[in-house]
């Protein structure tokens, strides 16, 4: 069953800057961040400078496999990558529904106050 769709939007210059920042921090040219890019089980070649130049700027996003290996390499994950935080995909739906319920006045405080607990659960124990 599904209880809603989260779709966030990137943006792209912000991830952009987020790229270089892991580049220069690790003392990587873009050839050098490029080149960490193979993915021989897809067969895929390295990145170039110009397309890492073009993730800088904000211009396009790499697929999945180089989102990993860029976020591994920041030591972040690829959420945090794309969109500057880590956001549990259930605590934003929870967020979401909150913000839905409240300006209504057609709830309960008991709802509002389980569905709060319940994401400050999800909050303390990623791991569910």
């Amino acid at each position: 069953r599904v209880i809603g769709v989260i779709k966030m939007d990137v943006d792209k210059a912000t991830f952009g800057n987020r790229v270089r920042s892991i580049r220069k921090a690790k003392g990587l040219n873009q050839e050098e961040l490029g080149n960490m890019m193979v993915n021989p089980t897809r067969g895929e070649n390295a990145a170039n400078k110009p397309v890492v130049s073009a993730w800088e700027r904000g211009i396009s996003v790499p697929g999945p496999y180089r989102l990993k290996v860029i976020a591994d390499l920041g030591g972040i994950t690829v959420n945090e990558l794309l969109y500057g935080k880590s956001v549990d995909p259930v605590v934003e739906l929870l967020e979401l529904e909150i913000a839905k319920l409240a300006p209504t006045g057609d709830y309960s405080q008991g709802l509002i106050e389980g569905l709060n607990i319940a994401k400050e659960i999800l909050i303390k124990n990623k791991n569910l």
